[in-house]
């Protein structure tokens, strides 16, 4: 959070401004129900806050049918056996298929890899010295033959030449790019995954502010047969041209979640966390990319009760959608590590402690505070996502597809992603895990706000804290309270 406390000898006046995450946030929150994340505890008589449940705990044992007691266990679990899983990896880097955490069933962290060979013995030392964690051989497909195949996917078709069209010709190729709203690496499955949204078909971007995935979900109407007939076509187009196992999925409505609605001057978006240039030492505050003006000439200032806060750097780039605004020095203004974390009380801010690297989140469970959907959580299923065509910008403001490392969650039951939600704060037990960039929805046009705010089964995404700080050149504040002169 950020305050004032500038004092005058003519006339002493002190003033407290919440900005980690935006006021309208906090208040909306007391309206959150238990369905956005809410703590179960406060249908009784409300508690202290040291008895405060944590808003993940309750969510984790809702998604997986365990006791909040089972569901602590396995999330303060998860960190260490991400450190193991990194340990087996390091050994195993020829055969590796993937990793992740199994929470359905018994918890157990594991790593798989290609053929049937046995595990290297330093591996199989590693495993065996835990309860929790399994080597699983048998994969086809090596992650880094996965990854190859997500980098080079319309690349190589277009290379083909006449004799190698995709079945009916090149047209065919730019409307399965048009439509294209994702890829990702399904280490679960084995799989690069493909996801779809055929409302695009007829759509033509321009600009990353004009590609569809970043406005309202394009021609109404989409109907699940419409999806299926479309997943069977391009999955029987694309079946002589990808060399690994893939599959085409629902990716229909992946957007952006700012709300540009008028007179908002930072494209109604919700403010991530407190951070320091590293470069100058400036401080200030992380909030998305594409809540701004248009790639990376955006100089649009963010106001927040009544304090200006000018851009410093940043837009939806290659590697995060992320921007960076400074706080004003001269003004006594004071900066805090605090996030919102709890969803039913007046103040529930929890402090930053520490920052997650990427390769670590795969299947990790965290939350996210989002401006119009309150608190909700749910588990990571990709790390390698790569966004659509059109959508990221270089330095000299050429519009690219992203690179592949955005973060997904879902879909699931329990987190909620809607417009206003961008560039909040993607969390767990004090860890940042990055920035929100938007869901999917299957909603139509018509739908109001409120309906997407409480729609279930959707994918949200975010840039993940570390690709976040490379880009901007700055670091997390974890270090408490800090008075700027």
């Amino acid at each position: 959070m950020f305050n004032t406390t500038n004092t005058s000898s003519q006339q002493p006046r002190r003033r407290l401004l919440k900005l980690v995450v935006a006021v309208t946030l906090a208040a909306m929150a007391l309206a959150s129900s238990v369905a956005h994340g809410a703590d179960t505890a406060s249908q009784g008589p409300s508690p202290q806050p040291a008895e405060v449940v944590d808003v993940a705990v309750v969510s984790y044992a809702s998604d997986y049918s365990v006791t909040q007691q089972e569901a602590k266990r396995r999330l303060d679990r998860i960190q260490p056996l991400q450190g193991i899983l990194a340990e087996i990896r390091v050994h195993e880097t020829a055969r590796l298929a993937g990793w992740g955490i199994d929470h359905t069933g018994t918890f157990t962290g594991w790593v798989w890899l290609t053929g049937d060979d046995a595990p290297s013995s330093a591996a199989s030392d590693i495993a065996a010295a835990h309860s929790d964690v399994e080597i699983r051989t048998g994969a086809v497909h090596s992650l880094a033959a996965l990854l190859d195949a997500q980098e080079g996917l319309f690349e190589n078709l277009h290379d083909l030449g006449p004799g190698g069209r995709v079945n009916d010709g090149p047209e065919n190729i730019a409307e399965i790019e048009r439509i294209t709203t994702f890829t990702s690496i399904n280490m679960r499955g084995n799989a690069l995954e493909i996801g779809i949204d055929p409302a695009l078909a007829n759509k033509a971007p321009t600009s990353p502010l004009d590609h569809p995935v970043l406005t309202e979900v394009g021609p109404v109407g989409v109907t699940d047969e419409a999806l299926q007939a479309k997943i069977k076509q391009v999955t029987h187009q694309l079946k002589d041209h990808i060399n690994v196992k893939y599959n085409i999925i629902d990716g229909r409505g992946l957007s952006a979640e700012a709300s540009f609605s008028a007179g908002t001057q930072i494209g109604g978006c919700t403010i991530g966390f407190a951070a320091r240039k590293n470069n100058s030492g400036a401080y200030g505050i992380i909030t998305a990319g594409h809540c701004g003006d248009d790639g990376p000439n955006d100089n649009m200032s963010l106001t927040v009760n009544g304090v200006s806060l000018p851009h410093d750097f940043g837009w939806l780039s290659v590697n995060a959608d992320a921007q960076f605004h400074t706080i004003p020095t001269g003004y006594g203004h004071v900066l805090t590590d605090d996030y919102l974390c709890h969803s039913l009380r007046p103040i529930n801010y929890c402090d930053v402690t520490g920052t997650e690297t990427r390769n670590r989140m795969m299947e990790d469970y965290v939350c996210h505070a989002g401006m119009s959907s309150g608190v909700s959580c749910g588990a990571v299923t990709a790390i390698s996502v790569r966004l659509g065509s059109g959508n990221c910008r270089t330095a000299r403001d050429q519009v690219v597809v992203c690179n592949r490392v955005f973060v997904a969650v879902g879909p699931n039951n329990s987190v909620r992603s809607c417009d206003g939600d961008s560039g909040g704060p993607w969390y767990r037990n004090g860890i940042a895990y990055g920035i929100h960039f938007g869901g999917t929805s299957e909603l139509d046009s018509d739908s109001s706000r409120e309906d997407k705010c409480r729609e279930s089964g959707i994918t949200a995404v975010f840039s993940a804290i570390d690709e976040v700080m490379r880009f901007l050149d700055v670091r997390v504040i974890t270090d408490g309270n800090v008075t700027i002169q």
